[in-house]
């Protein structure tokens, strides 16, 4: 639970893990679930030792479901007041394709 509460404070996956389940469930179930989700990952290593842990980052939530992420941006600007229209940028050069 302490090593949850601890990811809850870091720019990381685990982190993002913490503060999307903290919303919904509460802090005390996110530190645990959190928690568990690094025994998983440690699990994982230990079981095979030439795995390399890679944090997914702070923005995968976001990256996975994009329009999931502009959907529910719009409905916030909307709901104060403001009329919202969507174009798309060009991409830029260093993009990561997801």
């Amino acid at each position: 639970m302490e090593a949850g509460q601890a990811a809850g404070q870091t720019k990381t996956y685990l982190g993002a893990v913490y503060h999307r389940l903290a919303g919904r469930r509460g802090k005390k179930r996110a530190a645990m679930a959190t928690g568990r989700h690094i025994l998983i990952a440690a699990y994982a290593i230990l079981k095979t030792p030439d795995t390399v842990y890679q944090d997914l980052g702070i923005n995968y939530f976001d990256h996975r479901d994009r329009q999931a992420v502009v959907r529910r941006e719009t409905r916030r600007l909307e709901a104060l007041g403001y009329k919202v229209t969507i174009e798309p940028l060009t991409p830029p050069v260093n993009a990561v394709p997801i």
